[in-house]
């Protein structure tokens, strides 16, 4: 079953653009470092800032899974 938002600014009775950010750390820890990469590439992440991308490496977007981690 699926949670509605309430929010003081908004109010929506189906689920609404949600993050789980420890989805998102154990996919930025736990993917083989090839998957990675082309998950990287595949969003633009990865690619190169003159092609229009922030040039990330996985070593970079690992360490931000370190840095969720530490969060809570």
């Amino acid at each position: 079953m699926e949670q509605a938002w309430k929010t003081e600014v908004r109010e929506a009775e189906e689920p609404f653009r949600f993050v789980d950010g420890e989805m998102v750390e154990q996919g930025l820890l736990n993917l083989p470092d090839n998957i990675l990469e082309d998950v990287l590439r595949e969003s633009g992440l990865g690619t190169a800032p003159e092609e229009g991308g922030l040039g990330l490496s996985v070593k970079q977007v690992r360490l931000w899974g370190e840095d969720l981690r530490r969060l809570y």
